[in-house]
């Protein structure tokens, strides 16, 4: 599922979350890419949940134009996998950007929150 919106400068960008075969894995476990796609900004990661649970958060991705990005946190809790990371366009302003799923709390499901 992807959702077109406007990002906070007006530009447009796509945000969502893709269930994905991830190989073995248990057969009550789903995993997620949860990614952000905007002009300035991609960034992805990938994150299993078990029993409305996360169970893992991996292979995240950020690219950048006109921008440069560290301090790249990738966490989880048993609620929600986030993204976190500093970036710095080229005028110079830093800000905190940062992507998250959160488990719905039903049937494996999760949401996504975004602030790039």
């Amino acid at each position: 599922m992807s959702l077109d919106i406007v990002d906070n400068n007006g530009n447009p960008a796509t945000i969502g979350i893709e269930a994905v075969f991830a190989g073995i894995t248990r057969a009550d476990t789903r995993t997620f890419q949860v990614y952000y796609h905007g002009i300035f900004f991609d960034a992805e990661f990938y994150m299993d949940v078990t029993n409305n649970q996360v169970t893992d958060v991996r292979d995240y991705a950020i690219t950048t134009i006109g921008a440069t990005y560290d301090n790249v946190v990738l966490s989880k809790t048993s609620t929600y996998g986030r993204l976190a990371f500093d970036a710095t366009t080229l005028d110079l302003v830093t800000k905190t950007c940062w992507l998250k799923g959160t488990v719905t709390g039903s049937d494996n499901d999760i949401s996504v929150t975004w602030d790039m």
